[in-house]
């Protein structure tokens, strides 16, 4: 994946620092607040199931090229923190106990994305691009466990990490229609296609069984899981803005919606995992603010 986002860099370097094209380069900043409904909510691990969606604020850079009237160049990113805490209480697991316990989850989240864009028309564009996206993840936990007579049989401590990089291609396209002068109104829709890895490692885990609740059991930090990961969906993004003129900036107003479809596989028969593709959700409000140099 290096290699990957390398090779854009380079291109843009190229073509930036080339004397045989007159160029123009937007720079900018884009920046909203994002939920985020997880697709381990339709899981099968403990406690996930009444996840409540995360929420957080994510920023990024954006960089483009213009080569020519048709054809431009484009780097983005949208990275930054995203959590959710819950509780549940008497929710029935696989092995017939009540759980009810207390949850956190929070994410480290890092989206970049680079297309190449072909303009059709004053208003129609067509878009190839490349999406980079990686996740990293702290679930830590409470939980306590009862019979149905409502014995406490165990308590569980649980604190394990979650990555999840992924990345593939994408294609799209973008509608521009000017509103009034210096106002417009922009969408771009595209699709993709990802394939990745979600690896969880316990970091720590440990807690009390009813044989001896003033004994805390041994604690197992080598407990992981490693999936393939095949992802597809697409990203749905409407804005509105105002061009001030040349030399002021260009500001924008926009919702973005991402949905995406992911399938977890696994070679092993012990996974909390189901084998049907799930539901991943992010969305938002966002401000962008961009000077063309």
């Amino acid at each position: 994946m290096k290699k990957i986002l390398c090779s854009w860099f380079m291109l843009l370097l190229l073509f930036a620092v080339s004397p045989l094209y007159a160029m123009d380069y937007i720079l900018g900043v884009k920046g909203g607040y994002f939920f985020w409904e997880p697709s381990l909510k339709k899981s099968e691990i403990n406690g996930f199931s009444q996840m409540d969606k995360g929420s957080g604020a994510l920023y990024g850079p954006v960089f483009s090229v213009i080569f020519t009237p048709e054809i431009s160049l484009s780097l983005s990113g949208l990275m930054g923190e995203q959590g959710t805490s819950w509780q549940t209480s008497r929710e029935l697991n696989s092995q017939g106990k009540y759980v009810s316990g207390d949850f956190s989850f929070n994410s480290k989240r890092y989206d970049l994305d680079g297309a190449l864009s072909y303009r059709l028309g004053e208003s129609f564009k067509v878009f190839a691009g490349y999406k980079y996206m990686y996740l990293k993840s702290r679930m830590q936990y409470t939980e306590f466990r009862v019979d149905s007579n409502g014995k406490l049989e165990e308590v569980n401590i649980d604190d394990g990490e979650f990555k999840q990089p992924s990345h593939g291609p994408a294609l799209g396209l973008g509608i521009s229609i000017p509103l009034s002068k210096g106002y417009f109104f922009a969408v771009n829709l595209s699709g993709l296609y990802m394939k990745g890895k979600l690896e969880i490692q316990n970091k720590e885990y440990g807690g009390y069984e009813s044989s001896n609740f003033t004994t805390p059991k041994v604690s197992d930090k080598d407990r992981n899981l490693k999936f393939d990961t095949e992802i597809w969906g697409g990203n749905l993004e409407p804005s509105v803005g105002v061009n001030m003129g040349e030399g002021m900036p260009i500001v924008t107003l926009g919702v973005r919606y991402q949905l995406l479809r992911i399938k977890y596989k696994s070679n092993t028969t012990q996974d909390a995992l189901p084998s049907k593709a799930m539901n991943d959700k992010v969305y938002g409000v966002f401000v962008g603010v961009m000077y063309q140099i």
